[in-house]
């Protein structure tokens, strides 16, 4: 945008961050990030970061890192999910000082291929990602799971190794990614441990185009894993099977932290003052004013429209 006044121009317009604009110079930004591994379970995980201060000072800040929980249905906006593709989100609890701050990091196993798509924490200056191992440990986690066939109504309530599980009722509406055709409906199961503390999960029981998928739904603090196999609507009885296994699924996880990875996620405004750039344009004007006249001149002379001046010598007597 331009804006005019007397004596001067302003130009504005938007400028982009390399790493958002040029796919070649993020992936230099990329690599230069120096990633360290860690192996982040449940309980917190000490990262120290050495920043400088506003007095130029250095000190060191500590930042402890745990595991808060395991997502099957996890959204990345580089991740679009595909049939057939296995895929966790590790949710990653950061707490610096008083602030806890949250990344949900994921990866995916499609076909033969795998990937990783990082999280960027813009508060505290880093970035996360779950490296190939980590995929391996959840794999593997999966098949030792031993899942246990119980039939509810709603209401109906079971007892698991000291945990209270109670048949909630059913969500017609439940959050899960659709397609156009899809009928989806969840299990609202409410689970209490031995200290009191209730927890939520819903398995998914999804059917397209005849097919039938039921996702996963888990529950993290607890070790509980849950499978909406079957519905049998003539007697409104629902097939769940659960299995209990180690919190979170596994132990611990390996995870690559990168300290100093700053946000490209901005835009700059720039603005451009021209002093007296209407001088310019009026010298411009006038030069090609004067360019057509002596252009318009030499034609007319050429073409015998002008009488050439003629300048005689005269002697005195």
């Amino acid at each position: 945008s331009t804006k005019r006044y007397l004596g001067k121009d302003i130009f504005t317009h938007l400028m982009l961050p390399p790493a958002e604009s040029d796919f070649k110079a993020a992936k230099e930004i990329e690599d230069a990030l120096k990633y360290q591994q860690y192996e982040i379970g449940s309980q917190p995980v000490s990262v120290f970061d050495t920043v400088e201060t506003m007095s130029g000072n250095t000190t060191i800040v500590e930042t402890k890192v745990s595991i808060a929980g395991i997502d099957r249905e996890p959204s990345h906006p580089e991740y679009k999910l595909e049939e057939g593709d296995f895929v966790v989100g590790v949710k990653l609890a950061f707490q610096k000082a008083d602030t806890t701050f949250f990344a949900e990091p994921l990866v995916y196993l499609r076909g033969q291929m795998w990937g990783s798509l990082s999280v960027q924490l813009n508060d505290i200056s880093m970035k996360v990602r779950l490296p190939e191992e980590a995929l391996f440990r959840l794999l593997e986690s999966e098949k030792d799971l031993n899942f246990q066939k119980f039939t509810f109504k709603t209401g109906d309530s079971i007892h698991l190794n000291g945990k209270k599980i109670i048949f909630a009722g059913v969500n017609k509406n439940p959050k899960v990614e659709r397609l156009e055709g899809d009928v989806a409906v969840s299990a609202v199961l409410q689970v209490s441990d031995n200290q009191g503390k209730s927890y939520t999960a819903e398995p998914v029981f999804l059917i397209r185009k005849g097919e039938i998928i039921t996702p996963k739904a888990e529950i993290p603090a607890l070790g509980l894993h849950f499978f909406l196999a079957k519905i049998d609507p003539p007697t409104e009885t629902f097939e769940v099977r659960i299995a209990e296994g180690n919190l979170n699924g596994v132990q611990a996880l390996p995870v690559e932290i990168a300290k100093k990875s700053y946000r490209t996620d901005y835009i700059v405004l720039e603005a451009i003052v021209f002093p007296g750039i209407n001088l310019f344009w009026l010298g411009s004007l006038l030069m090609m004013f004067g360019l057509a006249v002596a252009m318009f001149r030499r034609r007319k002379e050429k073409s015998g429209g002008g009488s050439p001046t003629t300048v005689g010598v005269g002697s005195g007597q």
